[in-house]
């Protein structure tokens, strides 16, 4: 076993102690909601147990060296293949996180349009309601009587009460 062939193996178990040291600063952020808390607690444990399995197969990878070939045959077979069932079900993991959070933001993302079109509607309301509504007096500008029949709160030339 040569320093040059613990390099991968290392990266590794590097990269999934990174995964696992994020993972937990990650699960200690707050959350807005209790339907996000959720999420996230599940999605905390899906992703420690990948990287605990990413740490798992770097030091699986370091003890193949272990084993030599022509020696053991039958377990370094047994290893190969207990290290191919690791990555397969470390892309499967990874599959049904990807496929967990692109619903979850999906769901966000519908229940922001809803929001967004129910906002819509109401400011729609309120501008009409507005465009109906009687103007609002000038100030300095006390009202006539003719003005108050019409409602307008303009005085035309030939409309002007005798002074």
């Amino acid at each position: 076993m040569t320093p040059s062939s613990l390099i991968f193996p290392g990266v590794v178990v590097g990269v999934g102690v990174a995964l696992l040291a994020w993972g937990f600063w990650a699960g200690g952020q707050p959350s807005a909601e209790a339907g996000e808390a959720a999420f996230h607690r599940r999605q905390w444990r899906r992703r420690t147990a990948t990287a605990l399995l990413t740490i798992t197969l770097g030091v699986g990878l370091y003890a193949i060296q272990l084993v030599p070939p022509r020696a053991h045959p039958t377990a370094a077979a047994v290893l190969w293949m207990l290290l191919l069932f690791g990555v397969l079900a470390l892309f499967g993991m990874a599959a049904a996180d990807a496929l967990a959070s692109t619903g979850h933001l999906a769901r966000l993302h519908n229940r922001q349009q809803a929001a967004r079109l129910a906002l819509e509607a109401e400011l729609r309301r309120a501008r009409r309601q507005l465009q109906h509504a009687p103007p609002a007096e000038t100030e300095g500008e006390p009202p006539t009587c003719d003005d108050q029949h019409r409602g307008n709160g303009k005085h035309s030339p030939d409309t002007l009460p005798p002074p």
